[in-house]
């Protein structure tokens, strides 16, 4: 069962605020745009260069889902 990333969602919302409201605009952001983007932290670093790799696979809606069985699995190997 997928869920919705929250943590995903969050970084996508705060590119909107910053004006990188366009696929290209977000594809073709460099470290420098990141300056614009006020106290932003690696974990946001991170999914915004996780939501880049998801525009050029073309396979956007993944980003912005989480597969819980795959969580749960990888927990449970965790712990054992």
């Amino acid at each position: 069962m997928a869920e919705v990333n929250q943590g995903n969602l969050r970084v996508f919302a705060r590119l909107i605020k910053y004006g990188f409201d366009e696929e290209k605009k977000i594809f073709d952001m460099g470290i420098e745009s990141l300056t614009h983007i006020p106290k932003i932290t690696p974990t946001e670093i991170q999914g915004i260069a996780d939501l880049q790799r998801a525009i050029r696979e073309k396979n956007i809606l993944s980003f912005f889902m989480t597969d819980t069985e795959q969580t749960e699995k990888e927990e449970t190997d965790d712990e054992a």
